[in-house]
Protein backbone atom coordinates (compact mmCIF):
# COMPACT_ATOMS: atom_id res chain seq x y z
CA UNK A 1 0.00 0.00 0.00
CA UNK A 2 1.91 3.52 -1.11
CA UNK A 3 1.19 6.92 0.02
CA UNK A 4 -0.33 7.55 -3.88
CA UNK A 5 -2.33 4.70 -3.71
CA UNK A 6 -4.33 5.58 -0.29
CA UNK A 7 -4.50 9.36 -2.24
CA UNK A 8 -5.90 7.95 -5.25
CA UNK A 9 -8.71 6.48 -2.91
CA UNK A 10 -9.32 8.93 -1.10
CA UNK A 11 -10.22 10.91 -4.29
CA UNK A 12 -11.86 9.00 -5.76
CA UNK A 13 -14.22 8.05 -3.00
CA UNK A 14 -14.75 12.32 -3.22
CA UNK A 15 -15.93 11.85 -7.08
CA UNK A 16 -18.02 9.00 -6.16
CA UNK A 17 -20.04 10.22 -3.64
CA UNK A 18 -21.39 12.85 -5.83
CA UNK A 19 -22.40 10.69 -8.59
CA UNK A 20 -25.36 9.22 -6.17
CA UNK A 21 -27.15 12.43 -6.45
CA UNK A 22 -26.31 12.75 -10.03
CA UNK A 23 -27.73 9.27 -11.06
CA UNK A 24 -31.19 9.88 -8.92
CA UNK A 25 -31.21 13.21 -10.94
CA UNK A 26 -30.80 12.12 -14.10
CA UNK A 27 -33.49 8.85 -13.59
CA UNK A 28 -35.67 11.64 -12.60
CA UNK A 29 -35.12 13.96 -15.08
CA UNK A 30 -34.68 11.29 -18.03
CA UNK A 31 -36.94 8.80 -17.36
CA UNK A 32 -40.53 10.08 -16.26
CA UNK A 33 -41.86 6.49 -15.48
CA UNK A 34 -39.33 5.85 -13.29
CA UNK A 35 -41.00 5.60 -10.29
CA UNK A 36 -43.04 3.06 -11.93
CA UNK A 37 -40.43 0.67 -12.15
CA UNK A 38 -37.54 -0.78 -9.25
CA UNK A 39 -35.26 -1.18 -12.57
CA UNK A 40 -34.21 2.75 -13.25
CA UNK A 41 -33.55 2.27 -9.33
CA UNK A 42 -30.45 0.13 -10.14
CA UNK A 43 -28.02 2.78 -11.56
CA UNK A 44 -28.24 4.80 -7.72
CA UNK A 45 -28.28 1.60 -5.61
CA UNK A 46 -24.85 0.64 -8.37
CA UNK A 47 -23.34 4.35 -7.37
CA UNK A 48 -24.28 3.58 -3.79
CA UNK A 49 -22.65 0.45 -3.31
CA UNK A 50 -19.42 1.54 -5.19
CA UNK A 51 -19.52 4.31 -2.58
CA UNK A 52 -19.67 1.83 0.69
CA UNK A 53 -17.04 -0.13 -1.12
CA UNK A 54 -14.52 3.26 -1.87
CA UNK A 55 -15.73 3.77 1.95
CA UNK A 56 -14.90 0.41 2.60
CA UNK A 57 -11.28 0.49 1.13
CA UNK A 58 -10.10 4.07 2.89
CA UNK A 59 -11.53 3.09 6.32
CA UNK A 60 -9.10 0.04 5.86
CA UNK A 61 -5.71 2.07 4.30
CA UNK A 62 -6.59 4.68 7.12
CA UNK A 63 -6.35 1.80 9.64
CA UNK A 64 -3.11 -0.03 7.92
CA UNK A 65 -1.41 3.38 7.55
CA UNK A 66 -1.44 4.02 11.44
CA UNK A 67 1.08 0.18 11.12
CA UNK A 68 2.80 1.15 8.04
CA UNK A 69 3.78 4.43 9.37
CA UNK A 70 2.83 6.61 6.08
CA UNK A 71 -0.40 8.41 6.57
CA UNK A 72 -1.36 11.14 4.23
CA UNK A 73 -0.47 14.34 4.48
CA UNK A 74 -2.78 17.08 6.16
CA UNK A 75 -2.60 19.04 3.09
CA UNK A 76 -4.50 15.60 0.95
CA UNK A 77 -6.60 15.49 4.09
CA UNK A 78 -7.93 18.81 4.14
CA UNK A 79 -8.91 18.74 0.64
CA UNK A 80 -10.91 16.00 0.65
CA UNK A 81 -12.83 17.45 3.49
CA UNK A 82 -13.15 20.95 1.47
CA UNK A 83 -14.49 18.97 -1.49
CA UNK A 84 -16.67 17.44 0.89
CA UNK A 85 -18.68 20.44 2.15
CA UNK A 86 -21.07 20.63 -0.83
CA UNK A 87 -21.71 17.21 -0.31
CA UNK A 88 -22.74 17.67 3.55
CA UNK A 89 -24.41 21.48 3.33
CA UNK A 90 -26.89 19.69 0.66
CA UNK A 91 -27.76 16.36 2.01
CA UNK A 92 -28.25 18.08 5.59
CA UNK A 93 -30.33 20.87 4.06
CA UNK A 94 -32.01 19.29 1.80
CA UNK A 95 -33.40 16.35 4.04
CA UNK A 96 -34.14 18.36 6.98
CA UNK A 97 -35.33 21.62 5.23
CA UNK A 98 -37.03 20.65 2.46
CA UNK A 99 -39.59 18.44 4.14
CA UNK A 100 -40.50 21.52 6.46
CA UNK A 101 -41.08 23.41 3.09
CA UNK A 102 -43.25 21.02 1.35
CA UNK A 103 -45.47 20.71 4.27
CA UNK A 104 -48.00 17.66 4.45
CA UNK A 105 -45.67 16.32 1.35
CA UNK A 106 -42.43 16.29 3.03
CA UNK A 107 -43.48 13.66 5.42
CA UNK A 108 -42.21 10.91 3.70
CA UNK A 109 -39.05 12.44 3.60
CA UNK A 110 -38.79 12.35 7.13
CA UNK A 111 -38.15 9.03 7.40
CA UNK A 112 -35.37 9.21 4.84
CA UNK A 113 -33.62 11.86 6.65
CA UNK A 114 -31.76 9.68 9.47
CA UNK A 115 -30.79 6.98 6.76
CA UNK A 116 -29.06 10.15 4.50
CA UNK A 117 -27.64 11.38 7.91
CA UNK A 118 -25.70 8.28 8.52
CA UNK A 119 -24.34 7.98 4.99
CA UNK A 120 -23.01 12.00 5.42
CA UNK A 121 -21.18 11.15 8.68
CA UNK A 122 -20.07 7.35 7.12
CA UNK A 123 -18.56 9.62 4.31
CA UNK A 124 -16.84 11.88 6.78
CA UNK A 125 -15.74 9.12 8.70
CA UNK A 126 -13.65 8.25 6.10
CA UNK A 127 -11.14 10.95 5.91
CA UNK A 128 -11.35 11.49 9.73
CA UNK A 129 -9.94 7.85 9.69
CA UNK A 130 -6.68 9.59 7.45
CA UNK A 131 -6.54 12.37 10.45
CA UNK A 132 -6.47 9.86 13.18
CA UNK A 133 -3.96 7.96 11.48
CA UNK A 134 -1.37 11.50 11.01
CA UNK A 135 -1.66 12.55 14.88
CA UNK A 136 -1.23 9.30 15.80
CA UNK A 137 1.86 9.28 13.85
CA UNK A 138 2.39 12.54 15.44
CA UNK A 139 2.24 11.79 18.84
CA UNK A 140 4.74 8.51 17.85
CA UNK A 141 6.99 11.10 16.98
CA UNK A 142 6.55 13.10 20.34
CA UNK A 143 5.33 16.32 18.44
CA UNK A 144 1.99 15.72 20.30
CA UNK A 145 0.44 14.50 23.93
CA UNK A 146 -1.74 12.44 24.75
CA UNK A 147 -4.30 14.64 25.68
CA UNK A 148 -3.90 16.96 22.07
CA UNK A 149 -4.04 12.88 20.56
CA UNK A 150 -7.34 12.37 22.43
CA UNK A 151 -9.19 16.09 22.05
CA UNK A 152 -8.24 16.16 18.20
CA UNK A 153 -9.41 12.45 17.59
CA UNK A 154 -12.55 13.85 19.45
CA UNK A 155 -13.15 16.84 17.40
CA UNK A 156 -12.31 14.32 13.76
CA UNK A 157 -15.70 12.91 14.44
CA UNK A 158 -17.56 15.76 15.02
CA UNK A 159 -19.64 17.21 12.15
CA UNK A 160 -18.18 20.89 11.08
CA UNK A 161 -15.04 20.49 13.64
CA UNK A 162 -13.62 18.43 11.82
CA UNK A 163 -12.85 20.61 8.87
CA UNK A 164 -11.60 23.41 11.73
CA UNK A 165 -9.72 20.96 13.10
CA UNK A 166 -7.82 19.32 9.68
CA UNK A 167 -6.90 23.59 9.39
CA UNK A 168 -5.46 23.96 12.70
CA UNK A 169 -3.40 20.63 11.81
CA UNK A 170 -3.00 21.59 8.24
CA UNK A 171 -1.42 25.03 9.85
CA UNK A 172 1.04 23.25 12.31
CA UNK A 173 2.14 20.79 8.98
CA UNK A 174 3.25 24.02 7.43
CA UNK A 175 4.99 25.49 10.61
CA UNK A 176 7.21 21.99 11.24
CA UNK A 177 7.84 21.53 7.85
CA UNK A 178 8.97 24.99 7.74
CA UNK A 179 10.96 24.61 11.15
CA UNK A 180 13.21 21.53 10.14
Amino acid sequence: MTFMRMKNMLMILVGSVYSVPVAISAINLFIPSALESVLPLLGPALCIAFVYGMLFMNLLFGILSVFTKQPLYPDDILLAKLCLIPFYITSVVSFTLLPMLLGPWGIPLYFITPFVLLFTWQIMICSSVHSVAWLILMRRQKRISIPQLLAHTLLQFIPGLDIFDSFYWYGKHLQWKTTS
